[in-house]
């Protein structure tokens, strides 16, 4: 089955967009707070929690989409007849969408560690809840949520990249999938070790054993 590109283009557009509106929006506290403020999405019935509004599942979703469909083009390039010029920009928009979605994460799980921090040291023994300690809370909630949300995309973005061959063999000119994405998945997966994650950590490990391990020789 042949699919012209101009048609892979416009939805990898759709979802490209889709997320990068969603993430804009859940970055922007204050206007989520003042719509909160003034009854948006207030109801119980709603928001059970009474929490800024977020566009966090739509976010997820249509990133998680996005680079289910670029792996899907990535494996299929033969079968569905791409040009040599998108089997370029698939690489270019997976590159994009793994330092996207990893460094957000990464961004988060800090973040997250630094509030829990100063929430445990901002309040005395005995004292009641004061409003800066209320705030810290309410941070701590979000991104306690947004983590949780993320982290089964992070770890699937992880098994797709398990699928890729890894080898230091040249054939037919072309080599490996693994090593030829290896300059820039190494820092970046690198820098992932430090989450706060277990279950994330081990994923990574396997692929430091398994994929980039015996690409260097290790």
């Amino acid at each position: 089955m042949f699919i012209e590109d101009e048609d892979i283009y416009t939805v990898f557009s759709i979802f490209e967009a889709c997320a990068k509106f969603a993430a804009s929006f859940n970055d922007n506290m204050p206007l989520r707070v003042e719509l909160l403020r003034r009854g948006f999405m207030t109801s119980k019935e709603i928001n059970i929690q009474n929490k800024p509004p977020n566009l966090l599942r739509q976010e997820t979703v249509s990133l998680g989409r996005y680079m289910q469909l670029l792996f899907i083009v990535k494996e299929e390039k033969n079968a569905l007849g791409i040009s040599l010029t998108l089997e370029k920009e698939v690489d270019a928009r997976l590159k994009e969408v793994f330092s996207t979605l990893f460094r957000r994460y990464m961004r988060k799980d800090n973040e997250f560690r630094n509030v829990f921090e100063e929430y445990q040291t901002s309040r005395k023994p005995g004292e009641s809840e004061a409003d800066e300690n209320s705030r810290l809370k309410l941070q701590l909630t979000e991104l306690e949520t947004e983590l949780r949300q993320f982290l089964p995309l992070v770890v699937q973005s992880l098994q797709g990249m398990m699928k890729w061959e890894a080898s230091t063999k040249v054939v037919n000119g072309e080599m490996s999938e693994m090593r030829k994405q290896l300059e820039w998945v190494y820092p970046l997966l690198t820098e992932m070790l430090e989450c706060s994650s277990k279950e994330l950590r081990t994923v990574l490990r396997r692929i430091f054993e398994i994929k980039i391990g015996p690409l260097l020789g290790l």
